[in-house]
């Protein structure tokens, strides 16, 4: 296969009239479906009538592609794959299935330098170089030339222009449209065979026939090449006009489209029951296969245009379930993080994020897909999935949190407990290790701190029980040191009034209250000190109340004493001294019986009466004695007449 290449846009092969408008309206089909922004489905075919070229694209009723556009980007593809061409270009647009065509423009095309025009066709013949030396162009059926204005760059026909200028539309003969163009992309109609025939009899008699047989006679002689560079294209040509009509859907019946049919019903049975990946996988296969079966059949056939749309839309159908298909895996990794728990909080944040990406890529799914029932019962599951995980990134945190918490709170505790005094600074710490207690238990299980949380519970509850036992025993000591004061208090009223007895008791009550105080609590010392003071108080009492015992005894005796008749004595007992005064009338008694026994000389009444006054004497010394308080004895007049200091 040779190709021409008269300008740097022409790539074409030269393959005869024929392969040559199929090709152009293949290259201008692809070029217009890249171009168009509405990137539907389109179907281009290409003829020649009297010299003009007739372009016909064809598209589904649903869609209407911009006029302007349109016509302005099948002008430009025809100047890039064609520039060689002049006379007219007439551009048409048809809805499939329609009869007549609903838009059409004609423009004048340029001829390019170093062509001129078939006069049969009004088609241009190009200057070719080949390998080796210069040779002169070859003829070509059904043309003829001038072979000296070839080689001068002269040209005939329309003037040439470097842009087409485009003419007023004139409505073409809508009748005879079909019978202008093509049947296929690519096959001419016998109309346009039929005047390709008449060309070399239009050849025979003009001069520049007879011009290029003189000259076709010369490179006979001269050389053999010549004539293989006409007979190759040709077969290429035929060859691939051959391989053009055996291609899928271009002769006969179309099975592609009931094999694609076939897959693509295969594929919406199993989106209509899918449950697992497994089943949207199989579809999207099915769907794949159907659109590749579909993009084999060439754009020259005549069901090319409904194969493009189906070939479309089994494509985006396959594109919509390779998202969910994504979104099922994403979610796949989301679930298998989430196993096992507990996680740490960037497990759950990653698991987290791939849910929300899984749910986003479904809902960008629309109601029309196949997949879509599939799609929202995946969209209610991963909302679902999402909020477990929301709930656990929640509950991770807030245990993360509270066990912080926790711990600042015991190292405070622990610190006040260093420096606490009595039952309001026990408190103090008591409620500290409370809240920290409380705080660990309130974080769940299933969390990553659990296991943690539980150990210093523990500790933290010991901790707890301890310093209530020394709250308790503070309050206690608080309670009983109070106590003892208030007892000694009422003890030391008691002693000011004499009242030793009932002063010893309220003593004994204030140290029983004092040595209930507990060791190493805040009153301890205290009562410590208080102690010996109540001993010591008791003792006092208990001396004083011997005391009192003996001036009880005391005064009895020498109430015995003093008592007679006539009166013996009168007398007061104090602390510090007894004192008896002797009376008047015994004194009297004493005196007159011993002057009547000294007179009379009764010698046994003075002895008597000697005994008795050494009698009285041993007794008040005695009570002396026994209570050991001085004796003072006094005579009826208050003069001293006696002391005794107890032994």
């Amino acid at each position: 296969m040779t190709y021409t290449a008269n300008s740097p846009s022409l790539k074409r092969p030269s393959l005869g009239l024929k392969g040559a408008i199929a090709f152009l309206g293949q290259q201008l089909q692809q070029h217009l479906a890249s171009q168009l922004p509405e990137n539907i489905p389109i179907l281009v075919r290409c003829g020649l009538k009297d010299g003009h070229l007739m372009v016909l694209a064809e598209h589904i009723s649903s869609v209407r592609p911009d006029l302007d556009n349109t016509f302005r980007t099948l002008q430009q593809a025809v100047l890039n794959f064609a520039p060689e061409l002049s006379g007219e270009l007439r551009l048409y647009l048809r809805v499939a299935g329609e009869k007549h065509p609903y838009a059409y423009r004609a423009f004048k095309m340029p001829r390019p330098l170093g062509a001129m025009a078939i006069p049969s066709l009004k088609l241009p013949i190009f200057i070719e170089n080949t390998i080796g030396n210069q040779i002169e162009p070859r003829e070509q059926e059904g043309s003829s030339f001038d072979v000296k204005s070839m080689k001068t760059g002269a040209t005939t026909g329309t003037n040439s222009a470097t842009s087409p200028v485009a003419e007023k539309p004139q409505e073409p003969n809508k009748e005879s449209l079909n019978a202008e163009l093509p049947s296929e992309a690519g096959s001419p109609r016998r109309s346009q065979e039929g005047e390709e025939d008449a060309a070399p009899a239009a050849k025979k008699s003009s001069p520049t026939g007879r011009k290029i047989r003189k000259i076709k006679r010369k490179r006979n002689n001269s050389s053999i090449w010549p004539i293989a560079y006409g007979v190759v294209p040709t077969l290429v040509g035929a060859a691939a006009f051959t391989w053009t009509l055996t291609r899928p859907c271009v002769i006969g019946q179309c099975p592609e489209l009931a094999k694609a049919q076939d897959l693509e019903e295969a594929a919406r049975e199993n989106l209509a029951s899918a449950k697992y990946l497994q089943n949207l996988t199989n579809s999207k296969e099915q769907l794949d296969r159907a659109s590749e079966i579909l993009k084999g059949i060439p754009p020259w056939s005549r069901v090319a245009l409904r194969a493009e749309g189906k070939r479309q839309g089994y494509q985006t159908e396959a594109d919509r379930v390779g998202r969910a298909i994504r979104a099922m895996e994403i979610g796949g990794e989301a679930a298998e993080k989430g196993k096992n728990p507990p996680h740490q909080i960037m497990v759950w944040q990653k698991a987290q994020s791939q849910w929300i990406e899984a749910i986003a890529i479904l809902q960008k799914i629309p109601a029309n897909a196949k997949v879509y029932p599939f799609v929202q019962q995946k969209i209610e599951e991963y909302q679902r999935n999402l909020e477990i995980i929301n709930r656990r990134i929640e509950a991770e945190q807030a245990a993360t949190k509270g066990l912080e918490k926790a711990k600042s709170v015991a190292k405070a505790a622990q610190t006040r407990q260093s420096v606490a005094i009595g039952t309001s600074g026990w408190q103090d710490v008591s409620k500290l290790w409370e809240e920290a207690t409380n705080i660990l238990s309130q974080i769940p299980q299933g969390t990553t701190t659990y296991l943690e949380a539980r150990g210093l519970l523990k500790e933290y509850g010991d901790r707890l029980e301890a310093t209530r036992e020394r709250q308790t025993q503070e309050q206690i000591s608080a309670e009983a040191y109070q106590e003892a004061r208030i007892w000694a208090e009422k003890a030391g009223k008691l002693d000011r009034n004499r009242q030793w007895a009932q002063a010893k008791n309220y003593w004994r009550e204030a140290l029983n209250y004092s040595q209930s105080v507990v060791a190493d609590t805040f009153y301890y010392n205290k009562a410590r000190e208080d102690i010996e003071t109540y001993v010591a108080a008791i003792k006092y009492d208990e001396e004083q109340i011997k005391n009192a015992s003996l001036l009880k005894n005391t005064r009895k005796e020498i109430k015995k004493i003093c008592a007679g008749t006539p009166v013996v004595c009168e007398y007061t007992i104090a602390e510090d001294a007894i004192s008896v005064w002797l009376s008047s009338a015994y004194v009297r008694q004493i005196r007159r019986t011993a002057i009547v026994a000294d007179r009379s000389g009764d010698r046994k009444t003075l002895a008597n009466v000697d005994r008795h006054i050494q009698k009285l004497r041993s007794r008040l010394e005695k009570i002396s004695n026994n209570s050991g308080i001085p004796l003072l004895l006094y005579d009826p007049y208050g003069a001293p007449i006696g002391r005794h200091s107890p032994s």
